[in-house]
């Protein structure tokens, strides 16, 4: 009797612990596995899915599985096309979903939600009672036959984080950009751009914030918050730039916190979606100095993008540096060009100094080991 129990107790340990293994899934479309919805309905409670870079026209439905990271190769490569048939995500299982979601790393286009409601609401990602991280995402050129061109949210527990991200050139019936009308959602360092008709609009009892962020060149509004009693509506707002204007209409308020400011950005081209900064902008150096640096060491900025200012080519240095899944290293395409007695360095995805290296002033093509501890190998 006693070598059965435990036999019964090795087995058992073995089944808890097999059970909890997190499997990691790569879509690739010239694969079997070739959709994210594929890739997604493949997953049980911690799993991630790989996407390697490419257009994939789908329009998702996330599974009712808390916990799933969906990484794209960056929001410059992989692209998730709504081919104008629906919204390119949607958040529809209630109360499911917390801060263990993630998607990263993608643009979601050609959104269009479409009648009838609430499949009319948000046409790049709608999200109903749900509270995923969104972050290094682009959601620009989406549409919506009722609200939310890029983002609806709502649903009571709906405590979204939206960070490192663009919405712009949405449109909509009404709010074109970003509506929010339950939960408390977090924004920080999100660009808002372009979007019509309005930015950013809330109507709800949850207690929203901006942080570090940019609201500029909407169409009529940057930010609108409406509020009925008993249920006013009060966001906070701190170190963002509202450009655009604010309105504030009925039973609402808005906490201004520490750090706003008021002026244009100084985005390198708006009207052709670059929303990176130009030198001289103010919103440089102009973030909450308690976040962590920006990788040139520098206090963090608003928006999406920072402003290298180390004098190395920008354009190859990001916040969150996704390595390719599908091969042993991330390359930088592309050539860098340092002028003299400049370092190169190499930053993990915190931001974290991973391997400084000084080289001669010239034209380099960097290899960059694509594992965690990511360091310079190669340099040619």
């Amino acid at each position: 009797m006693k070598r059965i129990n435990i036999l019964f107790i090795v087995v058992a340990v073995l089944f808890l612990f097999s059970s909890t293994q997190a499997t990691t899934w790569y879509v690739h479309p010239d694969s079997a596995l070739n959709s994210i919805q594929a890739g997604l309905d493949s997953c049980a409670t911690n799993d991630t899915v790989l996407v390697a870079p490419a257009t994939y026209v789908e329009n998702i439905i996330w599974p009712p599985v808390n916990g799933i990271k969906l990484i794209g190769s960056g929001m410059d490569s992989t692209i998730i096309d709504g081919n104008n048939q629906a919204s390119v995500l949607r958040f529809d299982d209630a109360d499911i979903i917390d801060t263990t979601t993630i998607v990263r790393g993608f643009t979601l286009t050609n959104g269009n939600a479409l009648p009838p409601w609430p499949q009319s609401l948000g046409g790049g990602i709608c999200i109903f009672s749900s509270s995923p991280i969104l972050e290094s995402l682009q959601i620009i050129g989406n549409t919506a036959d009722d609200y939310g061109g890029g983002i609806s949210i709502w649903g009571s527990s709906s405590d979204p984080i939206i960070r490192y991200s663009i919405i712009a050139d949405n449109t909509a019936i009404a709010r074109g950009g970003f509506d929010c009308r339950a939960g408390a959602p977090i924004l920080d360092h999100v660009t808002v751009s372009g979007n019509d008709p309005g930015g950013l609009y809330f109507n709800t009892a949850g207690y929203a914030q901006i942080l570090n962020s940019i609201s500029a060149f909407n169409m009529y509004y940057g930010i609108r918050l409406e509020g009925i009693s008993p249920q006013p509506t009060f966001i906070a707002i701190g170190y963002s730039d509202t450009y655009d204007a604010v309105q504030v209409l009925g039973y609402a308020g808005i906490d201004w916190l520490e750090g706003n400011i008021d002026t244009n950005p100084m985005f390198v081209d708006q009207g052709n979606s670059d929303f990176h900064l130009q030198a001289g902008s103010p919103c440089i150096d102009a973030g909450d100095p308690a976040y962590p640096y920006d990788p040139d060491s520098t206090i963090t900025d608003m928006g999406a993008f920072y402003f290298n200012q180390t004098g190395t080519a920008e354009r190859l240095v990001v916040r969150h540096i996704a390595p390719n899944n599908f091969l042993c290293a991330t390359i930088f395409n592309g050539s860098l060009v340092l002028p003299k007695d400049k370092n190169c360095r190499v930053f993990d995805i915190t931001g974290r100094v991973v391997e400084p290296r000084h080289i001669r002033p010239g034209v380099y093509f960097i290899e960059v080991d694509g594992k965690i501890t990511q360091k310079i190998i190669k340099i040619k």
